[in-house]
This record gives C-alpha cells, structure tokens and sequence, in this order.
C-alpha cells in the first residue's frame, strides 16, 4: 500500500486523520502525522520573517487537494462487491428453481442487488458512503423482517411446511439470508481503512443516526399502511369472495392488496391464500368500493 504524503495536508485535515488511524497498526503514520503537526505549529514564525511572499493562489488550493489512494479502500469495496454477488447468484437460483417448479408466476431477480454490485465494483469512495448511508437507513427493516413470519395463521405455516416445504423454505429463507449479506455489506463498508481515506480527504463523517432515525420512521408508516390492509375491512371482504367461489372447505388467508384509484372510483384487488389439509393454492379477487 503507498504510503499517503502528509505535506499536502493543512493541520484540521491532519487531525482528523490522526483521530481515524489505529494506531497499534499504522504507528509510523502517527509518527509521520505529529511531526508534520509539529512542523507546521511552527511555520507561521518562519513565515513573519518573508513578509512579501504571496499566498497560493485558490486555483493551486484546489489542485493540491489531497486525495485518498484508491489502493487503500478499493479491496474492501470489492469485498462487499462479492458478497452482493452472492445475493444476485442465489436471486437468480431460486428464480430459476420457481420458473422450473411452477412456484412463481415470473422470473424475477433484485435489480437493486445487481446495481449495487456494479456500483460497488467500479464506484469510489464517494460511492461506499453514500451505499453505507442507505444500508444503515435499511436496518430497521431488516430487524423488522423475523416479525413478518407471525403475521400468518400457524395453520397455514404448517400446511405450506407439509405440502411445499422446499417452496416455503425458499420463500422464508431467502429474504433472510439477503438480510444477512446486507447487513455484511454494511459491516465492511464501514471498515477503518473508508473512514480514514475519507478523512484523508477531509470530509466530516457523516451521522448515522440520521439515516437510522429515517428508517425507523419509515418502517413505523409501512407497519400501520401493512396493518390496515391486511387485517382490515378490505382484507375481510376478500377473504368472503374467495369463500363464496370455493366453499365452506377451505381456509382463507389475504397475503398481497392493491388499491387502485382513478376518476370511475377506487378498485381493489387482492391475492387470498387457500388451503387445507390436502391443497394449497391462491386465488385473485377484485371489486370496486
């Protein structure tokens, strides 16, 4: 790894990154950076001895800049390059397996997975901030994900567990596991080796608890708008359509509600579960309010 020059770097930008490096690792950097600190504490003394030297003009400010060494935070981000890789290969996998078993209605892969990877692969450090910041603004629906599960009947879990269990493992542990690797992507992007080249840069951390914060809020709207739908007035009356077609022997579950609204009125459409001891199935219902 190239050793970054500390002499285009004003006393701040130093600071910031003496209080980012590990110290027990990189000790010979903090030795660089508090002798260019003590080098600089005294050049304003030197420099009342030249009073007609010229400052730099801003142009040439800018252009000394300094700028991380991709070198030092590219491996990581290729790390969380392969582990999104992962996401987009099994995505893929049980598309395909739903295609062949006739579990899905169409092959359907997580664009955003893919866009990430791509991202993570060519993008810079500007790029893994910014990805950091939307993972972290995602962890609440992430720890929200496991409460999903009791939101269905016992009976239907243990029907779909005798009936389709390879289906219904794939559908439950799926999206865990796509839980999981984000929350890994999120673990190495926020690795020493980004912060300190962000600071090598001298841009201030961003706050995580405002994307954090952001994101409980969100999942706050999406729980009571997901409450609404599915257990109330309009999940009822689906589940009395579907009843009235099939009949008495069968149990009746809405999993999926599409409300749609123009100038003829508001149409509804939902996806109603039905099962029982020997079949598993679902069904289409729509009606106009």
């Amino acid at each position: 790894m190239n050793q970054p020059d500390y002499s285009k770097y004003d006393p701040e930008q130093l600071r910031q990154i003496r209080r980012s490096i590990d110290a027990e690792r990189f000790p010979e950097r903090v030795a660089q950076i508090e002798a260019r600190l003590a080098e600089l504490a005294a050049q304003p003394a030197a420099s009342g001895a030249h009073p007609g030297a010229s400052a730099a003009p801003p142009a040439a400010v800018i252009a000394d800049r300094p700028r991380a060494d991709p070198a030092s935070y590219r491996p990581v981000m290729r790390r969380a390059a392969k582990v999104m890789a992962c996401v987009v290969a099994v995505d893929a996998a049980a598309a395909i397996w739903n295609a062949m078993h006739g579990t899905g209605s169409m092959f359907y892969i997580d664009v955003s997975s893919l866009i990430t990877v791509l991202l993570l692969a060519f993008g810079g450090l500007r790029v893994a901030i910014v990805l950091r910041w939307l993972a972290v603004l995602g962890v609440p629906m992430l720890a929200l994900w496991p409460l999903m599960a009791f939101m269905l009947p016992l009976d239907l879990t243990l029907t779909q567990l005798a009936l389709q269990p390879s289906a219904y493992l794939i559908t439950f542990l799926l999206p865990v596991f796509k839980s999981a690797m984000s929350l890994w992507m999120l673990y190495l992007l926020s690795d020493p080796a980004i912060r300190q080249a962000r600071a090598l840069e001298g841009r201030k951390p961003y706050d995580m608890r405002v994307p954090l914060a952001l994101g409980v809020l969100l999942v706050a709207g999406y729980g009571v708008m997901l409450f609404t739908l599915m257990l109330g007035e309009r999940a009822r009356h689906a589940e009395e359509l579907a009843a009235r077609k099939e009949g008495a022997k069968y149990h009746y579950h809405v999993n999926n509600i599409r409300v749609m609204g123009n100038s003829n009125g508001t149409f509804v459409s939902a996806t109603v579960v039905v099962w029982n001891d020997k079949f598993l199935g679902a069904m289409d219902v729509s009606w106009k309010e």
